[in-house]
């Protein structure tokens, strides 16, 4: 899924007076108008005649970098302010440059985005596992489906991982993929929105409309960027803003009374009439069928992901509800692994609720079983969540191992200090180990087989984020090596 920056763009190009014509502003002109073969906001992507957006990144202004992007072949540059460099011709923007570069990405390609039926995606939790099932169910309902989430990518070629960082990817990628896509003939196209990516600062998403959006859970989540619980919940309804079709959201989600004036689909939860060790049932209109998972939660996911692909594509219940019976999660979303008579659990749970969630399905699943938890919180990131997440662990766990998740700049140390805030009671073993796999060890070696190991919010991550540097990771090859030398 790689993108080939030299021979992918040339047919989409336009002129610096063309964009300048789009977005408005003030032009400086420095040299001959030519096309534009790229957007780029990385100097280093920058090839012979791109645009460079020089807007503002986690830990710098791209401003500090026109110089590079120039020398690499920028021969436009769209910024908030004039600059000295005379090789370039400027766009100089008053408007949020981010939205800009979103708007120009959506414009280089040609406003493709128009000529697909869109699924937007979100919430807080189960967003990824939603994205994945609605893809699952249209595909084994014959249709060419994309997606874009968190862990895959396809753009009507095949799935892929993805290989970006972010869940939504920037803008000028997200619409080079659906570019490809159209060429590729998709029906149907899904992407998994953040709220990063939905919101006004950020803006990703701006110029794309939605056939039909989706809300799974929502509750409390990157307050350390959207500094308010409205503010988040007003990205995350941007989704709803600008889907042209119906929305689709459980009743009793927080942002159902949020609602009014959109048009709805308002979903019962299904209702379950069985369960064994590896499987539900459930009933609808008198009939019963199956879900290859044990978990409640998931099974919401899957339901909300079947009322969907029902409403979008006009299908019966009859039609769609069977496909659950043989449906997949996403890598690293509650990825059971059977080990010398232990259950190892891998999910990508990390927040409260999704805690909450998860040890409650798996105590009804499991009664008799005792749990181990081992997790941590990601550095830099919200940090009202923290406490409640130790609170939610501790409340369900005989034993916690605090460790390392994504500690970045702000360290292991301060992290699990306000982790261990929300541990009130005595009754839980409270280990502190930094490295991941050595708490990942701990966990083998004080368990028992009547011990369900939860190692959670990483997933299928491939690295530990230190800010200085990233390691490599894989989070099930680590509990398995862990598992081979701390069960004796």
């Amino acid at each position: 899924m790689a993108i080939n920056k030299q021979n992918d763009y040339h047919k989409n190009m336009f002129s610096h007076e063309t964009l300048f014509s789009a977005i408005g502003g003030q032009f400086i002109k420095n040299r001959q108008d030519g096309q534009i073969t790229s957007l780029c906001y990385d100097s280093r992507d920058c090839i012979e005649g791109s645009a460079f957006f020089a807007f503002e990144g986690v830990h710098g202004s791209g401003r500090n970098y026109i110089d590079d992007a120039v020398e690499n072949g920028a021969a436009l540059v769209v910024t908030d302010r004039p600059c000295s460099n005379k090789n370039t011709d400027y766009i100089v923007t008053d408007r949020n440059i981010r939205s800009v570069y979103a708007y120009a990405s959506y414009l280089f390609f040609n406003k493709v985005s128009d000529k697909l039926r869109i699924i937007g995606v979100t919430g807080t939790d189960g967003k990824t596992s939603t994205s994945f099932y609605i893809y699952q169910l249209l595909k084994a309902s014959g249709f060419k489906t994309g997606l874009i989430s968190t862990v895959y990518i396809d753009d009507g070629s095949g799935l892929a991982e993805n290989p970006y960082p972010n869940t939504t990817p920037e803008a000028f990628h997200i619409h080079s993929i659906l570019n490809k896509a159209y060429e590729n003939n998709v029906d149907y196209f899904i992407i998994e929105a953040a709220s990063h990516a939905l919101s006004s600062r950020y803006d990703r998403l701006n110029s794309i409309r939605y056939t039909q959006c989706v809300y799974t859970k929502v509750s409390s989540d990157h307050l350390e960027f959207h500094e308010t619980l409205e503010n988040y919940y007003s990205a995350k309804l941007n989704l709803a803003r600008r889907c042209d079709g119906k929305t689709v959201i459980y009743q009793d989600n927080v942002l159902g009374g949020r609602m009014k004036g959109f048009r709805t689909i308002m979903p019962d939860h299904p209702e379950i009439t069985g369960c064994t060790a590896d499987r539900l049932f459930f009933q609808y209109n008198g009939k019963t069928y199956s879900f290859p998972y044990p978990e409640d939660f998931a099974l919401d996911n899957a339901y909300l992901a079947a009322v969907a692909v029902q409403d979008i594509t006009g299908l019966g219940a009859d039609d769609v509800l069977p496909l659950l019976a043989d449906i997949r999660t996403p890598a690293g979303r509650i990825e059971r692994l059977n080990i010398k008579g232990r259950i190892a659990v891998i999910d990508f749970a990390h927040t409260p609720d999704a805690f909450s969630s998860l040890f409650s399905s798996f105590r009804k699943i499991y009664p008799d079983k005792t749990f181990i938890a081992v997790f941590g919180a990601s550095g830099c990131r919200d940090v009202s969540k923290r406490a409640a997440m130790g609170t939610a662990a501790a409340s369900a766990c005989r034993a916690l191992i605090i460790t390392e998740d994504d500690p970045r700049e702000e360290g292991f140390a301060r992290i699990s200090e306000d982790i261990l805030k929300g541990i009130k009671t005595k009754d839980t073993q409270v280990f502190l180990i930094e490295k991941r796999e050595d708490a990942l060890l701990k966990a083998f070696q004080i368990s028992g087989e009547n011990d369900i190991i939860f190692s959670l919010g990483l997933g299928n991550q491939k690295t530990i984020d230190y800010h200085t540097h990233k390691r490599k990771w894989n989070e099930k090859e680590e509990i398995l090596k862990a598992a081979q030398e701390g069960i004796r």
